[in-house]
This record gives structure tokens, C-alpha cells and sequence, in this order.
């Protein structure tokens, strides 16, 4: 979108493009950029912010058998094969039970490349 504003700006001065078409795709492409970059990080605060169990402090325990977590709100206690998938990055490793649902482990929380080895082992031999 952005490369159609540019091409058909340049275009226009020209002469040898309509400026409507133009102004049609910048107001796209500056409607995809305030909804990805204001409205989105908005609504995600706004609901970081109103469920209090994401923010609270929690234990978390790591067995052969399952992933389990408690905080002052409840525990969960997930067998590995309830992950459908996982990723990871430098600092974060994602836990999905669905495409949309996810368990944040932060992987400042472990220990020791070890402790990682493991879960990322458990997660592998749960999937076969």
C-alpha cells in the first residue's frame, strides 16, 4: 500500500494518474497504521490492565507429566501434550493450547540453560 501511495503520488505529479486514487490508498494506508500502531497497543493495555491474574505474581512447576502454574487467583495444571505448538525468542518462550491461546514464560524465570533443555525436551516428546 505504501509503495501504491508512493508510485501513484509520483504519478500524479506527472499528470499520468488520478490524484483520487492516490489519496484513497494513503487514507488506507493511514488507517492500517493507526489501527496497528495506536488502536491495537491501546486495546491490549486496556486489557492487560482489567484482568488482574495477568499481572500477579505466580509459581510456576515443572514436572514429567505437566506444566503447572498458581497464583493468588487459581492453578493450572497442563500435560505437555495440551500444547499445540511453541515458539520462541532471546527472552520469551510461548506455550500454545490453541492458534490464539498462549502461557508467556519468560525465560529469565529459568535457571539455567538446563531447565530450558527441559521443557523444550518435554514439549518435543509430547508432540512425537
Amino acid at each position: 500500500m505504501a509503495l501504491i501511495t508512493v508510485v501513484g503520488g509520483v504519478l500524479a505529479i506527472m499528470g499520468r494518474f488520478p490524484w483520487s486514487y492516490v489519496l484513497i490508498a494513503a487514507l488506507v494506508l493511514g488507517a492500517f497504521v493507526i489501527a496497528r500502531f495506536v488502536v491495537v497497543p491501546r486495546q491490549l493495555s486496556r486489557v492487560f490492565t482489567q484482568q488482574k491474574d495477568l499481572s500477579a505474581p505466580f509459581e510456576m512447576n515443572l514436572s514429567d507429566q505437566e506444566f503447572s502454574m498458581r497464583n493468588e487467583f487459581g492453578e493450572s495444571h497442563l500435560p505437555w501434550d495440551s500444547f499445540v505448538k511453541w515458539k520462541e525468542d532471546k527472552e520469551m518462550l510461548l506455550l500454545y493450547r490453541s492458534d490464539v491461546l498462549f502461557h508467556m514464560l519468560p525465560k529469565r524465570l529459568l535457571h539455567s540453560d538446563d531447565e530450558l533443555g527441559y521443557v523444550l525436551n518435554r514439549l518435543r516428546q509430547s508432540k512425537g
